[in-house]
């Protein structure tokens, strides 16, 4: 066991690489003897293996000397233990050294002893985790696109932070990464710099061109490392297929068993690996992981993520950056620090990133990423001029919209649809969207598919139907993946697929086939790029008017990719009948959701109007006058909101409020925390009745008295009477922001921001709240204090209307009794 193995430290030459040897080769052959006695020789490790009855004895020489090993130098050693190799046949001995063989030491152990073999250290520890087909998937990923044939490199930017206490380290930063150079260059740069250990962030915006530039430098660096045995091992991690929490071990062990197997995967010694810098771990699309995740999740999957960092190790994470909804998150994820006060405080154990963004297209970067993709894909039938005529006008329609075509992914598209020769480019000739773009391109590949004889029976609208379906489930319910497995469409997708194919398996893989999926393995389909799947869930919501019950889903499904496509859409058809669904639904809605409403109605007024005065949204954006952002006016409109609000939407504007946070409405910590005070205290004892030393709420705001119990901390009348101009009060922010969530979870509508609370309570006078009360408040605060002390005493009165319920149930229910005993 590798435990037990005896590291024993002589000062001789050969000791070091020896224990490092014996370590390696001990997960194959068992427990190392070191500076074992053979036919009166020390050997320096010696195994012995049995395995069905079968001995094998392997001898190791370890020769840590500066240079290759010469012929000489290897014919002296095998001399030295041809005894022990003849009297112990079949063995054999492995010479290892660091830094290998000359060319006629190798030719002779090749050509004359076939029973010695060589390995450097390297080679050793490469065996000891063999990942030669996995370079070779690597490298097959990028050769299979021809991505090396109209590759781009595009340039970046290093990301520097406005924080001075950050600056040194930026300019760390950019002592690393030569912004002259392309971003490829400068990365690659990076990697072989064997002087700079901190971890790199590369960041850009949805089709930056983030997994091309991980997909060619894992694929240039597999290559180099099936060259050269002693290079770094690139490992590709896509963090969008990690939608739960798992730990390290979990990942990797799933990585190189299931989607990519290795042999006798062991996680021990691919940690010791790690640990030496042999691998590049390139962590590809925290974006994707993120959106399936809560926060509290993410950042727990971020750490156990950084458990790859090491003293040599070499970690690539790519992202958008847009996915870090705050400074707070950002600086959290990429620099290791969490704010405390006016503060930020080093988190321990958490690396600072290097930054750098890609940057778009040039004009000039674009056109020739046009010319040599049209070049390599166009039909090698056309000649030239035909090839060179097509690029030309397909470049003069990327001109009339160079915003939109500064992305590569854009430019992609439409060079995909110039390779159709049948396809009318001049459709672009006028002015045009990004939503078209998409649609053309998607549309484009289902008039093609309906066109063959084989698949007239399937329309272009049922194909685009059934793939809308799937995007839309993949992001309802499977935490916005976009990779699935054929047997898990629900039922609820196949079933259409039934009205016209007889063979329902049949049909759903022609479906499949015939669409913009890509295939992985027998069963296996995913988006070739993350924004056809957007496209396609916004396209399903833009054409479909929600259910009540699927705003929740709507909801979740608006951020991001998907977000952006709707708010370029050409308003909303039925917005008038997506209100009023509105009006009933429950469960997580955005409020970025609701303001997507609001502008498709014309603005929150409109949507107001168009909602039912009863419904629980009414009563949440009374105080919304345009939107949700924090201003001064919301500020004021929500403060005065909360002393007639309903239990619920009382909760929904405190959730609204510590979501924001103190400094965006422009307050100090202990003005906010007298605020809400104020706000719960007034809330609660305008709203009970005291009598006969009995205090009583209305039922249906019984609520207030669950949020008050959970923060509120009740006081000594005497104190508060005899100090009241000392005496201190303060809200329990972290108590208060679990008792709004609590309660909106208890009324089907949870919050869906975060209110998590790290600040500290801020304490105030009792008598600058009395100033802020009114005396009915007052007067119930203190006969609370003084006689009853207990929330839960507060006794819940159902109104008289639901009395009247209650009564008619009853006598309902005895009706029933009677009429069963007569039976």
């Amino acid at each position: 066991m590798v435990s037990s193995i005896r590291h024993v430290s002589t000062g001789k030459a050969g000791d070091s690489l020896r224990n490092m040897a014996a370590e390696i080769l001990s997960t194959h052959y068992g427990q190392p003897r070191e500076e074992y006695r053979a036919c009166g020789k020390k050997v320096d490790i010696f195994f012995q293996k049995e395995e069905f009855g079968h001995v094998e004895r392997i001898y190791v020489e370890a020769k840590d000397y500066g240079q290759p090993l010469g012929r000489s130098d290897v014919v002296h050693i095998c001399v030295d233990y041809e005894g022990i190799l003849k009297r112990n046949a079949p063995c054999k001995l492995i010479i290892v050294t660091r830094n290998g063989l000359h060319t006629d030491a190798r030719t002779y152990l090749e050509e004359e002893r076939t029973e010695v073999r060589h390995q450097t250290l390297s080679e050793i520890e490469n065996a000891s985790l063999n990942l030669n087909n996995y370079m070779h998937t690597l490298m097959s990923n990028c050769s299979g696109v021809r991505l090396d044939d109209y590759y781009i490199e595009a340039g970046f930017e290093v990301r520097c932070s406005l924080d001075e206490s950050l600056k040194a380290f930026d300019q760390q930063t950019l002592g690393c990464f030569d912004q002259e150079s392309s971003a490829i260059s400068a990365i690659r740069e990076w990697l072989i710099n064997e002087d700079d250990f901190r971890p790199l962030a590369i960041l850009g915006g949805y089709g930056s061109g983030k997994t091309s530039v991980a997909t060619k430098l894992a694929a240039e660096f597999a290559e180099k490392a099936l060259d050269d045995p002693t290079s770094r091992q690139p490992i590709v991690l896509k963090l969008g297929e990690i939608t739960h929490f798992s730990s390290i071990e979990g990942i990797l062990g799933g990585h190189f068993t299931h989607s990519h197997p290795v042999p006798n995967f062991n996680f021990s010694n691919f940690s010791k690996l790690n640990e030496k810098g042999r691998y590049i771990i390139i962590l590809d699309g925290f974006d994707e992981m993120k959106h399936a995740m809560s926060w509290a999740d993410f950042r727990q999957m971020i750490r156990t993520l950084l458990k790859l960092k090491s003293d040599r190790s070499k970690i690539v994470l790519l992202g958008r950056p847009s996915s870090l909804i705050s400074e707070e998150e950002e600086r959290y994820v990429l620099k290791g620090q969490r704010r405390m006060k006016d503060n930020w405080v080093n988190l321990p154990d958490w690396p600072k990133f290097h930054e750098i963004a890609l940057l778009d297209f040039s004009p000039e970067e674009r056109k020739s990423f046009i010319n040599k993709y049209l070049m390599t894909f166009l039909s090698e039938a056309m000649p030239d001029e035909g090839r060179q005529s097509r690029a030309e006008l397909t470049n003069q329609i990327a001109d009339k919209n160079l915003e939109l075509f500064k992305k590569p992914v854009h430019s992609k598209i439409l060079t995909d649809l110039a390779i159709d020769v049948e396809f009318d480019l001049d459709h672009f000739r006028r002015s045009f969207s990004r939503w078209d773009l998409y649609q053309s391109f998607i549309e484009a590949i289902y008039d093609r598919e309906a066109e063959k004889s084989a698949r007239t029976a399937i329309s272009s609208e049922h194909r685009l139907k059934f793939l809308e379906d799937i995007a839309f489930w993949l992001w309802a319910e499977r935490d916005a993946a976009t990779s699935f497995e054929v047997g898990q469409i629900p039922r609820s997708i196949r079933s259409d697929i039934a009205l016209w194919d007889d063979d329902l398996a049949a049909g759903v893989r022609e479906m499949l086939t015939g669409s913009i999926l890509e295939k992985k393995g027998y069963e296996t389909y995913y988006f070739g790029h993350r924004s056809f799947a957007e496209f396609l869930v916004a396209s399903r919501m833009y054409r479909r008017t929600p259910a009540a019950n699927e705003h929740e889903k709507y909801s979740s499904a608006f951020a991001d990719g998907v977000k952006d496509f709707l708010l370029e859409a050409d308003g909303i058809p039925n917005i008038t009948d997506w209100v009023q669904a509105f009006s009933s639904a429950n469960g997580s809605i955005r409020p970025e959701y609701i303001l997507l409403l609001a502008d498709a109605c014309g603005g929150m007024r409109d949507l107001k109007q168009g909602l039912s005065p009863a419904s629980f949204w009414t009563g949440v954006l009374t105080p919304y006058k345009v939107n949700f952002f924090p201003s001064q006016e919301n500020r004021d409109a929500v403060v005065k909101a909360l002393r007639s609000s309903n239990s619920a939407v009382f909760s929904w504007h405190v959730a609204w409020l510590l979501d924001n946070g103190a400094a965006k409405f422009g307050w100090t910590q202990g003005k906010f925390n007298q605020v809400l005070f104020v706000a719960l205290v007034s809330r609660v004892f305008s709203s009970v009745k005291f009598k006969d030393r009995r205090m009583t709420i209305s039922e249906d705001l019984a609520g207030f008295k669950g949020i008050a119990r959970l923060c509120l901390t009740p006081f000594s009348f005497d104190n508060v009477r005899r100090e009241e101009d000392k005496y201190e009060l303060e809200l329990d922010f972290a108590a208060l922001a679990n008792a709004v969530k609590q309660e909106l979870d208890r009324c089907g509508v949870p919050w869906v921001g975060d209110v998590e609370v790290s600040i500290p309570n801020v304490s105030f006078k009792v008598s600058d709240v009395k100033k802020l009360i009114s005396d009915k408040v007052w007067d119930n605060w203190i006969m609370f204090h003084k006689h009853i002390r207990s929330f839960p005493a507060i006794v819940e009165i159902a109104s008289k209307r639901r009395g009247e319920e209650r009564r008619m149930q009853r006598s309902g229910r005895f009706q029933n009794k009677r009429v069963n005993a007569r039976s």
